[in-house]
């Protein structure tokens, strides 16, 4: 039993070492063919345009698109076939507002 377990330690031991290498060469990879991040090349002069856009280009605006990506499609999962007129009515709505 020890001598197995010796073996399975040891191929483990191996096959997690070959797996970091592979997961690291895959990091480098990653990391040397990223796109490069444009900067704008000339900001509006308006405020409103200068906020909108920052806040367009912002992590906020990232995870907002996401969630309502994610609320949409589970909406449109939840609709079935014999559905109550109000859960109708409802689900117009909801497409009228990610719509607009």
């Amino acid at each position: 039993n020890i001598f197995v377990g010796f073996i399975v330690d040891g191929f483990n031991a191996s096959t997690n070492n070959e797996v970091s290498i592979l997961y690291a060469r895959f990091l480098r990879q990653l990391k040397a063919h990223r796109p490069p991040k444009l900067l704008p090349k000339n900001m509006p002069n308006n405020k409103v345009s200068v906020s909108v856009r920052r806040f367009a280009e912002g992590r906020v605006f990232e995870v907002w698109s996401g969630m309502c990506v994610t609320a949409n499609v589970a909406l449109m999962m939840a609709g079935h076939r014999s559905a109550s007129a109000s859960f109708q009515e409802f689900i117009y709505w909801q497409n009228l507002a990610f719509l607009i």
